[in-house]
C-alpha cells in the first residue's frame, strides 16, 4: 500500500485565507525505515545470544557496546563499561609476564589491521582474577573503508588450558 504525508498550510491571498497542501509519497522511505529497524533488531538479538564476548568501541577507543557474554566473563555491568576508554577499563596482559600490552585498540584503528591472539593474553575481571582469553580485534569500517571504531571478540579459554595441562 502507498503511504503519504500531507503538510497543510494556510496562506492569505488578497485577504482571503487559502489552504494549500504538499503531499509526499513516503512509501519507500517507510519501507527503508522498517527494513533498517528489522536488520538492527536481528543484529542486536544475534549479538546478545552469542557465546563469545563482544565489545565494540568508537574511533577513540571508547566502549559503546558489550554483549552479555563479555559482561559475564569480565564480571562487569554494562554501566561499568559503556562510555569509558577500553584500555583504562579492560587492559590486556601478556600471559607469561602478566604485564600490560600496549594499547592494541589504537593500533588496530590507526593501522587498520586485524590482530589475533590465540592463547597468550589475559584480562582481569572486576574482582582482579586473571582470565586467559583468545581474541580477535578488528577495525569497523564503512563502505568507503573509513574506520569508525573497532570490535573485540573474545572467549575465556581457562577450561581449554586446564584440559591441555592434564594431557
Amino acid at each position: 500500500s502507498t503511504m503519504f504525508y500531507v503538510y497543510p498550510s494556510p496562506i492569505l491571498l488578497i485577504e482571503k485565507p487559502i489552504f494549500y497542501s504538499i503531499i509526499f509519497d513516503v512509501t519507500e522511505r517507510e519501507f527503508q525505515r522498517s527494513e533498517l529497524y528489522r536488520e538492527k533488531e536481528f543484529l542486536k538479538i544475534t549479538l546478545t545470544s552469542m557465546g563469545d564476548g563482544v565489545i565494540a568501541m568508537d574511533i577513540n577507543g571508547i566502549i559503546t557496546q558489550a554483549n552479555r557474554a563479555a559482561l559475564q566473563i569480565l564480571k562487569q555491568s554494562f554501566e561499568d563499561l559503556v562510555d569509558l576508554p577500553f584500555y583504562e577499563k579492560i587492559p590486556l596482559f601478556a600471559i607469561k609476564q602478566n604485564t600490560p600490552l600496549p594499547d592494541v585498540i589504537t593500533q588496530v584503528i590507526h593501522r587498520s589491521n586485524t590482530l589475533v591472539f590465540n592463547d597468550n593474553i589475559l584480562v582481569h575481571d572486576k574482582n582482579g582474577n586473571s582470565i586467559p582469553i583468545s581474541c580477535t580485534i578488528t577495525p569497523i569500517m564503512n563502505e568507503n573503508k573509513t574506520i569508525y571504531g573497532a570490535v573485540m571478540v573474545f572467549r575465556d579459554i581457562s577450561a581449554e588450558n586446564e584440559r591441555k595441562q592434564h594431557i
